[in-house]
């Protein structure tokens, strides 16, 4: 397999499972795929439904995200 620095394109793709906030944090489950091409359009890399808890806080009014905790 060939290192990430040899991926030239990713295919991502992300789907929200729950959200929970107060309006100013919450937490938010996402489960998350993705897979890493190098330049010969050949699968180098990726990952397939991981499972990821968001911890995430309104900052001047735009949401960020602040922890990730993912399962090893």
């Amino acid at each position: 397999m060939e290192s990430y620095s040899e991926v030239s394109e990713w295919d991502n793709n992300i789907t929200r499972l729950f959200v929970w906030h107060n309006f100013s944090d919450g937490v938010m489950w996402v489960v998350y795929s993705q897979r890493g091409y190098d330049s010969s359009g050949v699968l180098a890399a990726g990952s397939r439904n991981v499972m990821s808890k968001w911890t995430i806080r309104k900052e001047n009014g735009e949401w960020e995200i602040v922890k990730i905790e993912e399962a090893p």
